[in-house]
């Protein structure tokens, strides 16, 4: 009974051994983290030119983000989004303020000239007009895989 003892005492006092199921666990949340954060990224489809006219002159639009002079990212006012035309519009999961829509656009200039059309078409006067705004974003996923992932690798090779 006493040496049944000891070897309890001694189990104790090691430390936990490193599993290489961590690894594997860290890998899944990094994975699982990813998918979450691209499903939440708004709508796949980008809309044409004629229904983003048609959202400026019904002045559904809160706000227009031209994002790296390439995409043009369209928010709609919250209290138009319950409107069946919008059914299709992509709605965030976790709570933040995201775009509704995109539209892949040709140039800046263009763009801008184009909004101004219509909206001197339509009359919108100038306090209610929707000027883009332009940003600048850096996808930093790529640069974060391309550090990270050789250290992965090591590890894995190391454990293995």
């Amino acid at each position: 009974m006493e040496n049944n003892k000891n070897n309890t005492d001694e189990n104790k006092s090691r430390p936990p051994k490193f599993s290489s199921f961590w690894i594997y666990g860290v890998i899944a949340l990094f994975l699982l983290a990813l998918n979450i954060y691209t499903m939440s990224e708004g709508t796949k489809e980008q809309i044409s030119m004629n229904r983003l006219e048609d959202m400026v002159v019904s002045g559904d639009i809160e706000k227009l983000v031209v994002l790296n002079e390439r995409y043009a990212h369209i928010y709609i006012k919250d209290d138009r989004l319950s409107e069946a035309k919008y059914e299709d519009a992509a709605k965030s999961n976790l709570g933040s303020s995201r775009y509704h829509y995109y539209l892949e656009i040709g140039s800046y200039d263009s763009f801008s000239d184009f909004l101004k059309e219509i909206q001197d078409d339509a009359g919108i006067d100038r306090d209610n007009r929707i000027y883009p705004k332009n940003e600048t974003r850096s996808n930093w996923l790529p640069q974060l895989i391309a550090w990270i992932l050789p250290f992965i690798v090591i590890v894995a090779i190391w454990v293995f």
